[in-house]
């Protein structure tokens, strides 16, 4: 495959964990990301261009949730941030790619239960907080 041999992204990676201290998490979906857009446009992406990465957002990407766009457009972006600060590429192919807007989560109130059971094991102190932010 493409992605798994392609040594920026490797080195990129290895960047993320050892330079930036990325968690695990974060380093396993960066690569999963950069592994499959190398796929979708069967190239090594030191070779991509922007149509290349406007098409990977138009067939894999945009039937996503605002949230899963968002993280991989991230990665993609970041990547190539690196590779123009590393001197890999001179242009950025991932300039045109969307910011998807995420709508802010609603707050999730505590309910009545939840709020007697809290109240009745706290401190006076800590109970007369509770009651002013569950207000």
């Amino acid at each position: 495959m493409v992605g798994d041999r392609d040594q920026d992204i490797t080195d990129h990676i290895d960047w993320c964990r050892d330079l930036r201290g990325y968690t695990d998490a974060t380093i396993r979906a960066r690569r999963w990301v950069l592994n499959r857009l190398a796929i979708c446009v069967d190239r090594p992406l030191r070779d991509v261009q922007i149509g290349h990465v406007q098409f990977w957002e138009q067939t894999v990407v945009a039937g996503l949730a605002p949230q899963s766009r968002k993280a991989y457009t991230g990665h993609v972006r970041a990547f190539y941030r690196w590779m123009v600060k590393t001197g890999r590429i001179t242009d950025d192919p991932a300039v045109m790619l969307t910011r998807p807007k995420v709508p802010r989560p609603l707050p999730h109130p505590i309910s009545e239960t939840d709020l007697s059971q809290a109240l009745a094991h706290a401190s006076a102190k800590l109970a007369a907080m509770m009651t002013l932010m569950a207000d």
